[in-house]
């Protein structure tokens, strides 16, 4: 079709020789006159006008673009200003979770003052300050007494220590033993407030051996009864201090918001401490004119400074680009159509030969868009089965399959059935979960869909597949969550109905089955506690019950939440002489439980139900 056409550089000389007239020899020949069909009614080219279109176009789209880029710098600071303000009530909210979590444990010794060191473990495990406290290394409690050596002399000397392990160098070390901490003691006892402490080297050490910088956190501990209200009373009562211990790396990293870490190059400084250095400095490399952001932040008598700069990144330039391709696709098109009025059959050629072109490299482009697909393309004889293209997502997660039986690629034995049947490949399949299996017999699952098409007169089998293992495994994560209880991370009532209803059509339908029992579990006086003590008191009960119930079960039993203060339990192969000690047992471990919370201590009973069906 395209035989006849002719290269510009060879059309442009024969029409040029249809005008060349007579050569004179010596003498350059004059430029051709303008002829007065290409010049417009006042005297100029038509194309003049279209490069002063053009001109005008491009002077007025870089003013608009210039504005809209002075724009965009003005949100990003503002952007950058919000995130300033939230990387630092971020970071006071930390602070202020282990001021929180320090008075639990306060409330505790209120209850109890003559805790040991078992005690003193399982109310920090129960606590979770090691999770919710980010840095958290150490929970110790001082016990306040004169000092042997110097008897005129107060010391705070750590017994109490969770966990221990790790932590043993903190045995027997006096708090107090710097003027400046004991003042700060001082001040913590009579306002009855926490105090934290400049920076400094932990005691403890790292696993690689090297020093850990951190800081502590202290709060006042007075002997057991009512919390007192006046300052004569909290120095009379006072019987030592908790203090949690922190890194500082890991506060500050894990504290401020992921997106702070990714958007700022952090410092932080002690105002309060000597020579205020930065002991926090995330050393990421900022823009070269980025502006400071500056936060202070004051908690337990210490004052912060969070020096916040930018680092390298991208503006959001999305309007700018629209607004310069606008503003240059616009200048262009009317300065097309200005050139138009004196190059429309040029232009016309034109065209009409990079269509062709385009036409011309329409397969090329085709496989190599195929080629880059990111779903897994793959084409195979449909004779025998044999691989014979595979793009570059296949290669990639399936490695060299080519002449390989695409059957092979499915772990699904009824699969590789189906597609090895040619009459049933002849039908395809349309949107169909399988697992693959790639490089080391690693599978993953795909979303496929097979079709016979015909190529170069044989017919073959397409199959496209998409990559749905991240899907799947949220689907099985969604699935979880809907059959437990978040709380108590027990099975939840659906899920327990479902289960009792196996077990009876089982019951009824296989000969020989093993009997089974259900218990019923209802605790008494739980609204009580859940009104003195509130919604959070109930729930850390039910926890620490769900826990002590399912270590009193056998295992295969099934231990579920059904609502509120209500359980049940499934246990298989149980008479009803068993079942009625298995509801004993659980009954006394249930009673002897003991729940304290701030200055109250609980215990609570259960009815059980018993239904034994054999």
């Amino acid at each position: 079709m395209f035989a006849e056409d002719y290269p510009a550089g060879e059309r442009s000389q024969q029409l040029a020789s249809k005008d060349k007239g007579p050569h004179v020899e010596g003498k350059t020949p004059a430029p051709p006159p303008v002829r007065d069909e290409e010049r417009s009614p006042q005297g100029l080219p038509p194309w003049a006008w279209a490069l002063a279109a053009l001109l005008v176009g491009f002077l007025f789209t870089g003013w608009v673009a210039q504005r809209e880029w002075r724009d965009a710098r003005s949100r990003a600071h503002a952007a950058h200003d919000v995130a300033a303000d939230q990387s630092v009530q971020h970071l006071q909210a930390q602070l202020a979770a282990a001021d929180a979590l320090l008075r639990a444990m306060q409330t505790i010794f209120l209850a109890n003052d003559r805790m040991d060191q078992t005690q003193f473990s399982e109310y920090t495990d129960n606590l979770r300050l090691r999770t919710r406290l980010p840095g958290h290394v150490a929970t110790a409690f001082a016990r306040r007494e004169g000092d042997p050596a110097n008897p005129g002399r107060v010391a705070y000397r750590y017994q109490l220590i969770a966990p221990l392990a790790g932590n043993q160098a903190l045995v027997g070390f006096d708090m107090a033993g710097q003027a400046e901490n004991l003042a700060a003691l001082h001040r913590a006892r009579d306002a009855d407030t926490a105090t934290a402490s400049s920076p400094f080297v932990l005691r403890q050490l790292s696993k690689r051996g090297k020093p850990i910088p951190g800081i502590t956190v202290r709060l006042p501990v007075y002997s057991r009864g009512p919390i007192p209200a006046t300052v004569a009373e909290r120095r009379a009562r006072e019987i030592g201090a908790l203090a949690v211990s922190l890194k500082l790396e890991a506060l500050v990293h894990d504290g401020l918001p992921a997106q702070a870490m990714e958007r700022f190059r952090v410092r932080v400084r002690d105002l309060d401490a000597a020579g205020a250095e930065a002991f926090f400095d995330s050393g990421s490399t900022t823009a070269a004119d980025a502006a400071l952001f500056l936060r202070r932040l004051e908690f337990g008598g210490r004052r912060w400074q969070l020096e916040l700069q930018p680092r390298p990144e991208r503006l959001d330039t999305g309007r700018l680009h629209t607004v310069a391709i606008a503003g240059v696709v616009i200048s262009c098109l009317v300065g097309l159509l200005l050139w138009s009025l004196a190059s429309t059959r040029r232009r016309a050629v034109a065209l009409g030969r990079r269509m062709s072109a385009r036409f011309g490299e329409s397969e090329a482009r085709f496989r190599a868009l195929n080629e880059l697909l990111p779903a897994l393309v793959l084409v195979a004889d449909a004779r025998d089965g044999r691989i014979v293209y595979a793009n570059q997502a296949a290669r990639l997660r399936l490695g060299d399959v080519g002449g390989q039986a695409m059957e092979s690629l499915f772990e699904d034995p009824s699969l590789q059935q189906r597609v090895a049947d040619t009459d049933a490949m002849a039908q395809g399949w349309n949107s169909v979960d399988a697992a693959l299996s790639g490089p080391d017999r690693i599978f993953f699952w795909v979303n496929s869909s097979i079709a016979q098409v015909e190529m170069e007169g044989r017919s073959h089998l397409l199959m496209v597949a998409t990559d749905i293992s991240e899907q799947r495994q949220l689907t099985e994560q969604l699935s979880y969550q809907a059959t437990h209880d978040a709380l108590t991370e027990l099975c939840n009532r659906r899920e327990f109905e479902r289960l009792v209803k196996q077990a009876l059509v089982e019951r009824k339908t296989t000969a020989g089955a093993p009997s089974c029992a259900l218990l019923y579990i209802d605790l008494d006086q739980f609204k009580l506690i859940n009104d003195i003590s509130g919604h959070m008191a109930g729930d850390q009960l039910l926890a620490q019950l769900a826990l002590t119930m399912r270590q009193q079960g056998r295992a295969g039993d099934v231990l579920a939440r059904l609502g509120g203060d209500e359980f049940g339990l499934l246990g298989y192969d149980l008479d009803a002489d068993s079942a009625r000690r298995l509801a004993e047992r659980l009954r006394e471990a249930i009673e002897a439980q003991m729940f304290t919370w701030q200055e109250h201590t609980y215990t609570i009973s259960a009815s059980i139900g018993v239904v034994v069906v054999d």
